[in-house]
């Protein structure tokens, strides 16, 4: 369950705008995670008509005892690009192209109570993708290559991740 706001919004130019958004989620324990969980995180976004620069870091921790990933903390730079032919006026649809830098810094978990020294570990993945919106609704897909995967000895390598997210905004 995930809610965001937009608290700081400033036109910048014709089509250009800078703005910040907090997002704050909570974890409801299911399958083998017994305990809940709290998100929080902030973004910071520069966008023009052709550029699209966004930082942002966050906090995923959990409740002690149980089983649980472990706490992680998430970070992300996007740089993005509007071809000249896509900056079309609204209601049109409305593109980019994508690079995201995603870091995550993940310590061990707990497994019925006791930490699990097979968890936990460091990541970095360089994921191109793309982003459109549309009046009322958003949609992104990219596809993420790892970079840096310093795990603890045993632990699965991520050869590629996938992620496709479709928003509707109020």
């Amino acid at each position: 369950l995930m809610g965001a706001d937009r608290f700081v919004h400033h036109d910048t130019g014709i089509g250009s705008r800078s703005e910040d958004t907090a997002y704050l989620a909570l974890d409801i324990p299911g399958g083998d995670v017994t305990r809940p969980g709290v998100f929080g995180a902030v973004a910071h976004g520069d966008v023009s008509r052709t550029w699209y620069l966004w930082e942002g870091a966050g906090y995923q921790a959990y409740a002690s005892g149980g089983s649980h990933p472990g706490d992680e903390l998430f970070y992300s730079v996007v740089v993005g690009y509007r071809p000249k032919a896509w900056q079309l006026e609204y209601p049109k649809p409305d593109f980019r192209l994508l690079l995201e830098l995603i870091g995550e810094a993940q310590r061990h978990g707990s497994w019925h109570g006791a930490a699990d020294p097979a968890s936990g570990g460091d990541r970095i993945f360089l994921t191109p993708g793309v982003l459109g919106a549309y009046k009322n609704y958003g949609f992104s897909a990219g596809i993420g290559f790892p970079v840096l995967q310093d795990l603890p000895h045993g632990s699965p390598l991520q050869n590629l991740r996938f992620a496709v997210d479709v928003t509707g905004f109020v």
